[in-house]
């Protein structure tokens, strides 16, 4: 079994973007929230097309197809690499000879229990009308430490030294389970040597890249973001329904090269 473990880049987000389906799929006879006399159900229906038409276009769905395996797409949008982490270790102790793609996530992201209601949140936006916070009274404490956390605590090199340890420490554990992790990432940087993800091939053997790149990087280099496709129409630096396709064979590649099927 393969299972991929990431964020929004990994689960399709973008896809489902309604500007975005409309530019590529349906421009005559757009989508659209809120058609004239439609109902709460109507909209709830639009939204779960778009989902499925998410699942349905993204990578991990075009290499299933393609090579006619098993996979699991366990990506969450937003996900930070400590809830990435949490996931992939259930999925470790659980199970038996498995194979994890794990992209990693943006390094400023956290993953905090909040008292108030005694959830585990992905934090990722410095606006107070972003998830999870929507401009809610209740989360305020909990914006406010993420935004000190920003200024005063978070440090790259500090998230990078983290990363190198539970790389290690997770192989020897997928070994031990008689499994293997394929580790890549989204972005670290806009240094080349992070664009390798050097620091990453440092320690562990099973480094996937991108023509040398992390994904973002390669996603740019290739023009594979809805941005760049829309011709900045759709201001989504989610990968393209294209790029999809162009990401899921040099997956693919990875693969067949490495006998993991």
């Amino acid at each position: 079994m393969i299972k991929f473990f990431g964020c929004s880049f990994t689960e399709g987000g973008g896809l489902n973007n309604i500007d975005y389906y409309n530019y590529i799929e349906s421009p005559t006879t757009p989508l659209t929230y809120w058609p004239e006399g439609s109902t709460a159900e109507d909209r709830v229906k639009i939204v779960e097309f778009l989902d499925s038409y998410k699942k349905d276009n993204r990578f991990t769905s075009i290499i299933a197809n393609s090579l006619n395996i098993d996979i699991i797409n366990l990506a969450k949008s937003q996900a930070s690499n400590d809830y990435i982490f949490e996931n992939l270790f259930n999925e470790i102790s659980s199970n038996e000879n498995d194979v994890y793609f794990v992209i990693l996530s943006i390094l400023h992201r956290r993953y905090w229990h909040y008292e108030i209601d005694k959830q585990k949140h992905n934090l990722n936006m410095s606006e107070f009308s972003g998830n999870p916070f929507d401009n809610r009274e209740s989360y305020r404490p909990l914006y406010n430490h993420f935004k000190n956390y920003l200024e005063y605590i978070f440090d790259v090199q500090t998230e990078k030294n983290s990363l190198v340890r539970n790389i290690q420490l997770f192989d020897s554990f997928a070994k031990s389970k008689g499994s293997k992790i394929i580790w890549s990432g989204w972005d670290f940087g806009e240094d080349v040597s992070e664009l390798k993800l050097e620091f990453i091939q440092k320690v562990t053997q099973n480094c996937l890249l991108f023509d040398g790149l992390s994904l973002k990087h390669f996603c740019i280099k290739e023009g594979l973001q809805i941005e760049a496709e829309t011709n900045g129409l759709v201001p989504d630096n989610h990968i393209s329904k294209y790029g999809n396709i162009i990401v899921a064979k040099k997956i693919e590649e990875y693969i067949i090269k490495n006998k993991l099927l």
